[in-house]
């Protein structure tokens, strides 16, 4: 079975700003989160169309790293497992919201004796 890792960018003057057009214009509900490994506040949505979605500031580390540095023109990064059609044409119909990649990954099936 396969599984779908999208990263979206999204160009926002801030976090609380990114999250609340998201909740608007796709009529979710997000919750925050505090996550030194996410660079502090983040936000999760409830799923619905995806496994799991987090929208996150595209934070430098203490040695001056951002957590995607090949997207650096992008502030907001919006991590989406498994989205469905409906999510996909969503994200993409939100100004200032690009789909920077996309990684499929098989994963193995247990085998039953």
């Amino acid at each position: 079975m396969a599984e779908v890792f999208a990263l979206y960018g999204a160009k926002f003057p801030s976090l609380h700003e990114a999250v609340g057009i998201m909740a608007a214009e796709m009529a979710l509900k997000f919750h925050r989160h505090e996550s030194s490994y996410r660079g502090g506040e983040y936000f999760r949505a409830q799923p619905n169309g995806f496994d799991e979605m987090t929208v996150e500031v595209n934070w430098e580390d203490s040695e001056g790293y951002l957590a995607e540095p090949d997207y650096a023109d992008h502030s907001i990064l919006v991590f989406v497992s498994n989205p469905s059609d409906s999510v996909k044409r969503a994200l993409a119909s939100i100004e200032r919201v690009s789909l920077l990649r996309t990684e499929l990954l098989e994963r193995e099936e247990p085998q039953s004796d």
